[in-house]
Order: C-alpha cells, then sequence, then structure tokens
C-alpha cells in the first residue's frame, strides 16, 4: 500500500509514500507499463551495497543504467556531462523517462539534466536519504555547483513523479542521519509549533528511525515544504523562509571544503540564525537553548571553528540570494519568519562567535 499526495496547479506532480522497497520496483514496473517508454536508470553508486538485489530488479524494467560517485565535489559540470554523453550513448528520446535514485546530489544533477536535455525529457526522482526524502526532492530546483559556488548553475524543473519510501534510511551512516535532522528541525522553526512538539515527543523513537514515527515525520516535512513551493515556486518571497540556516550553512560547507555536510552545516547556520534573530528581531533565548538541548540529545555538532573568516564572509557575499548586503532569513517567534533582513557583517561575527566557535571538529 501507498500514499498518494496529491499535486496542485503550482506542485503538479503526485508524491508518492510508500511502505516499503519492493512497493517502489512495483511502482517503476507500472510506470513501464503505464507510458510505454524507455527508462534510463541513474542511481547512487552506494546503493549497491544493500540494494542489489532491488537494483537489478529495477534494471531489468530499463534500457540501460549508470551508476553516479554521489559527492558534493562532484556535483559539478562533470557530472552532468557524464550523464548527457549516458543518454546520447543510449540513444534517449524526449518520450524516454530517467529514473534517479539517490540522495540531494544526484536529485539536483538529474533533475538539471533532463530539464535541459533535448530541451526537456520526464524524470521521476526517488530520494533515498533523509535530507533528500524531507527537503530537495520536493519544490523542482535543480542545478550543480560552480567554481565554489554552491548551486549557482541551475534551474526549475518538476519531475513526472517523486516516490518516497523511508526503509532507504535504515542503511544510512549516522553522519547521513543526523544531516537530515537538520533539515527536518528547520522546519521545526519556521512552522507552526505543532511540528516542534512532535519532534520533542517523540525524539527517542524518531532518533532510533522506528518506522511509524518516521513516516509521519516525513510527510509532515513534505507537506510544509509543498504549502510553500506551491505559494511561490519561482523563488521571489515567501520560499525564502525555506533559506532559514543555510546562509551561514552553505559557508560552513565551502570553508571545510565539504568535510561537513549539509544538514550538519544548516544545524549550525540555524544556532547563528536564531542568535542574530535574538538580536535584530527580540527573539525569546529560550528558542535557542530548547534547540541547542535537541542537537545535544541527538548528537548533532554545535561548535564550529572558521579556518578564514575573510573568505568565510565572501562566500556569504556570493550566496545567490544576497545582493550587495548581506540578507538572512531570521525569525520573530516560532513559525513567523521573516526574509531578507539585512545583517552588517560585524554583528555576523560578533554572533558567530557567541554561538558556534569553538574548537575545531572536522580535520
Amino acid at each position: 500500500m501507498y500514499k498518494k499526495i496529491e499535486q496542485d496547479i503550482n506542485v503538479p506532480y503526485p508524491i508518492y509514500l510508500v511502505n516499503n522497497i519492493y512497493e517502489t520496483v512495483k511502482r517503476i514496473e507500472n510506470i513501464k507499463v503505464k507510458h510505454r517508454a524507455d527508462l534510463f536508470l541513474i542511481y547512487d553508486k552506494n546503493l549497491s551495497v544493500y540494494y542489489d538485489k532491488y537494483i537489478n530488479n529495477i534494471r531489468s524494467f530499463c534500457k540501460s543504467s549508470l551508476y553516479i560517485e554521489c559527492k558534493e565535489c562532484n556535483k559539478n559540470r562533470e557530472t552532468v556531462d557524464e550523464i548527457y554523453k549516458f543518454l546520447v550513448d543510449n540513444n534517449a528520446k524526449r518520450n524516454g523517462i530517467v529514473i534517479c535514485i539517490g540522495g540531494g546530489i544526484l536529485g539536483d544533477l538529474v533533475g538539471f539534466v533532463s530539464g535541459t536535455y533535448m530541451r526537456g525529457i520526464r524524470y521521476i526522482n526517488i530520494p533515498t536519504t533523509m535530507i533528500s526524502q524531507v527537503d530537495s526532492s520536493i519544490g523542482g530546483k535543480v542545478g550543480y555547483n560552480f567554481n565554489n559556488l554552491k548551486n549557482y548553475i541551475g534551474m526549475f524543473y518538476n519531475p513526472l513523479e517523486v516516490i518516497v519510501c523511508p526503509e532507504f534510511l535504515k542503511t544510512l551512516k549516522r553522519k547521513e542521519i543526523l544531516s537530515g535532522f537538520g533539515e527536518i528541525i528547520k522546519y521545526c522553526i519556521i512552522d507552526r509549533d505543532e511540528l516542534l512538539i512532535y519532534f520533542e515527543k517523540n525524539i527517542e523513537s524518531i532518533v532510533n528511525l522506528e518506522k511509524d514515527e518516521i513516516v509521519l515525520l516525513v510527510q509532515k516535512c513534505i507537506l510544509i515544504k509543498r504549502d510553500i513551493v506551491s505559494k511561490d515556486f519561482k523563488d521571489t518571497g515567501l520560499r525564502n523562509v525555506l533559506n532559514f540556516g543555510h546562509t551561514v550553512g552553505h559557508a560552513i560547507e565551502i570553508d571545510s571544503n565539504y568535510k561537513v555536510s549539509h544538514g550538519q552545516s544548516v544545524s549550525l547556520g540555524i544556532l547563528v540564525a536564531l542568535k542574530l534573530s535574538e538580536t535584530l528581531m527580540s527573539l525569546d533565548k529560550t528558542l535557542y537553548n530548547k534547540i541547542k538541548d535537541i542537537y545535544t540529545y541527538i548528537g548533532i555538532d554545535k561548535y564550529y571553528k572558521i579556518n578564514n573568516k575573510d573568505n568565510f564572509i565572501k562566500s556569504i557575499r556570493g550566496d545567490k540570494k544576497n545582493d550587495s548586503n548581506i540578507r538572512f532569513v531570521l525569525i520573530s517567534t516560532l513559525g513567523k519568519p521573516v526574509i531578507a533582513v539585512k545583517v552588517k557583517e560585524e554583528q555576523l561575527l560578533k554572533v558567530i562567535k557567541e554561538s558556534i566557535e569553538g574548537e575545531k571538529i572536522y580535520e
């Protein structure tokens, strides 16, 4: 059995929440029959370790397949060209369908290629990491990094559908699970307080990845993001709230040479944004302490020592959401984000020192 989260006019594709990987395989088989199209499988190389049987089953429905080594350093034009070559070499036509199975890096890359190959080929996104299931697979943002600038080359291109199977989370490394929690806690802060209450109430079950609680949590995050995207698909205003914690987060990724994961970087960025919100938005200080306590319980790192502050600020100024000013998404109170708040460089450095600066934890 699966749950179908219906599309609306601005999120014009269904999102299927399935119980197990077998249902994922059956769903792809049904797509093959329904569309009578050539399928082209692109998947994360790491999946073969645990899911070789299922990958082979899916491969049997496809004309050809390609695996990609999914690392942030590979989220670049070279990998994009590798995928283009795969499609050209296998004579993929515009009526074909690309099946993408992997995390957020692969989803962004395959989505970009699908949007540009022959001016658009259909693709189906099957996210396998927590961070991609609750966040990056929803909303149609696709692209790649350029010259140490995060997601600078990209576009908006929607998939044919998204298939979310939380069973994939069972084999994730602890670091990848913690990365996903970074985005989940973002939603807990920018949405109404119900999600944070649910998270705190069920935190032990969530940390242990117990099925019922995780499925409901994933579904809640999907619905929040879908609702925001449906109101501002092209990211001209409201959708900016999804950038909460990301301005500093992206800079930490670059400063650490991507040794700090995206979600962990966002977690640190959230602490900075909360501390800035205390200074600039009169946010109650109890929220900052509550989030730090949650990090401690889960095992999320709370400190990071910046290697080069000049380059760090340069990365923040280079963020595609900034102009000549440094702008942040902050919150006035839980569930009430405020976009495009101007922050002075000295204010930012002061708050970083008060919040996340500590012993360097990634060498």
